[in-house]
């Protein structure tokens, strides 16, 4: 999950319930990047 306002990268193992868990924001994205399903790797 991502917020297109200030750029926040969020991770939430709760899928969509309330809340982020062990989760919570993980980047600062700047510079409008292109992002994509493949450019992730989560293991």
């Amino acid at each position: 999950m991502s917020n297109s306002d200030n750029g926040n990268l969020f991770y939430n193992p709760n899928g969509s319930a309330t809340g982020f868990g062990n989760g919570g924001q993980f980047a600062t994205l700047t510079n409008i990047p292109e992002l994509a399903q493949e450019g992730f790797l989560i293991r």
